[in-house]
């Protein structure tokens, strides 16, 4: 069984049952885009995280292009993988950080090993 979202792509569904698994996908949840209000003058972070193109794409949704190089120039853009990391691209920024297993655990260590080799000791987390 695969639980994600509803609008999560197909790939591995297709991917199993080609391999001749059976397969059940069970959406759990469903993305939207909300319009949302927000405070620019106290956007207080370093790194943003992205684990999925979707998520990307629904918030940068909410911003200008202008905006979105504004508001994020200089944040650290974090992504779980290369599909992710294109649709980041996609809206204007660059990514600094991309996870070589896309999974939480994979972004996480990626995101840590990108710190050490900065030589930043000081960790944080919201």
């Amino acid at each position: 069984m695969i639980i994600n979202a509803l609008e999560a792509r197909d790939v591995l569904a297709r991917g199993l049952k080609k391999a001749v698994a059976t397969v059940t996908v069970a959406p759990a949840y469903q993305t939207s885009h909300e319009p949302r209000a927000t405070n620019h003058e106290s956007r207080d972070f370093d790194i943003i995280t992205f684990t999925s193109s979707l998520a990307a794409q629904n918030f940068f949704s909410g911003f200008s292009q202008k905006a979105i190089k504004t508001y994020f120039k200089n944040t650290l853009i974090a992504s779980i993988g290369p599909i992710t990391s294109r649709a980041i691209r996609k809206a204007g920024l660059k990514v600094n950080i991309e996870a070589k297993e896309y999974t939480l655990e994979g972004l996480a260590g990626a995101i840590v090993k990108y710190y050490k080799n900065r030589g930043t000791t000081r960790y944080s987390c919201a």
